[in-house]
């Protein structure tokens, strides 16, 4: 706003070209408004509305003229308007960075906008880099967690140097700096899966925000105004902590969260049946020192690994018994009957995670 109270209406910096045939105006946040120029048959050939719209230059929202270019003014936010714009500009290459966390922040107002004006092939482009970051079968959540596994053990090494200085953004960490920034965050993929009906995201993000602390909540992670708080979020994010954007959860989200996360408790006891159910002595060749052998994993699970962790991560917790089954004294029987009980149950798991998140009622609400 100026002076006199009037909007102030700015070129964009990036989006005004000199030879374009129409300035789009939208308003900003902070009142004033955003002048973009620009070819129209660029809005022509991607949306059947502004088609139509444009095909009336006489209409009495194109009247105006700025820069001897006819205006026409939108109600969107600019900031929106601006994120649309630059996708149609560069069609061919449109993509949203792989695995950013704040990808569907970004995504959501460009697909309101895309929906509101027709747009359906952006929005079909859109919808699949949002889905492609979260994992569809049992072995892509594998590879993924893999992924994330091995970077944390590369940002360990750099941990303690990332935390010395606790003054500027954040402690001086670089936007990027944690796992956590590099790896895609759930409710904020939760909210845009059911705004848009991408049902295919779901299942993993859901999963995703079960084993993430309900305390661990983005903004306020990387929030430095309480000194204190500030260092004891940052010393967790350093060590490879993951949050969540707790608030963007509507109601419905959080009673699927809240449901779904008492069933995974619930499989401590199907993981347990796998270390312990018993062989038969006609192919175990040694019953009582396997059971005993079974009995330590059992005792090392529970009391030193990843049965004691909260909340439980059935699916890390296999794939960790898998892992060090082999380092056990087992016969060749009994070890085969584990891995093979361990496999069948991590597929159950994974199968069962929209039954367990009642996630057919989420993609019902979200297309209706």
């Amino acid at each position: 706003m100026d002076r006199t109270g009037s909007p102030i209406l700015e070129r964009h910096p990036s989006l005004y070209y000199p030879d374009g045939d129409i300035v789009l105006c939208a308003p900003r946040a902070n009142g004033d408004v955003l002048a973009f120029r620009i070819d129209r048959v660029y809005l022509t050939r991607s949306s059947p509305v502004f088609r139509e719209l444009l095909s009336l230059p006489s209409a009495g929202n194109m009247t105006e003229a700025f820069d001897g270019a006819p205006v026409l003014r939108l109600s969107d936010d600019a900031a929106e308007l601006a994120n649309l714009l630059e996708l149609l500009y560069n069609t061919v290459t449109v993509s949203l960075q792989r695995l950013d966390p704040s990808s569907p922040l970004r995504a959501m107002g460009v697909l309101r906008l895309a929906t509101k004006y027709a747009m359906d092939p952006l929005r079909k482009i859109i919808m699949h880099c949002i889905q492609a970051d979260w994992p569809q079968t049992l072995q892509e959540w594998d590879y993924l967690q893999s992924s994330i596994a091995h970077a944390r053990e590369l940002k360990h090494v750099a941990a303690p140097t990332m935390l010395i200085d606790q003054g500027a953004e954040s402690a001086g960490v670089p936007r990027g700096a944690y796992i956590d920034d590099s790896y895609p965050e759930p409710a904020s993929a939760i909210r845009l899966a059911g705004e848009f009906g991408l049902p295919g995201v779901l299942p993993a993000a859901f999963y995703q925000l079960a084993i993430t602390d309900p305390s661990a909540d983005w903004d306020e992670y990387r929030d430095g105004s309480d000194a204190g708080a500030a260092w004891e979020h940052q010393c967790a994010l350093a060590n490879g902590g993951r949050t969540a954007r707790w608030g963007m959860l509507e109601r419905g989200d959080l009673m699927r969260f809240l449901r779904g996360r008492t069933k995974l408790d619930e499989w401590l006891s199907d993981v347990e049946d796998a270390l312990t159910s018993f062989l038969g002595t006609a192919e175990c060749v040694d019953a009582f020192h396997c059971e005993r052998e079974r009995g330590n994993c059992r005792r090392q699970f529970l009391l030193e690994g990843p049965g004691r962790t909260r909340p439980f991560d059935p699916l890390y917790a296999t794939r960790h018994l898998l892992n060090v089954i082999p380092h056990y004294q087992l016969c060749g029987a009994c070890a085969r009957h584990i891995r093979s009980e361990l496999l069948r149950v991590r597929q159950e798991i994974w199968d069962e995670i929209p039954t367990m998140f009642n996630l057919s009622m989420a993609s019902s609400s979200s297309t209706s």
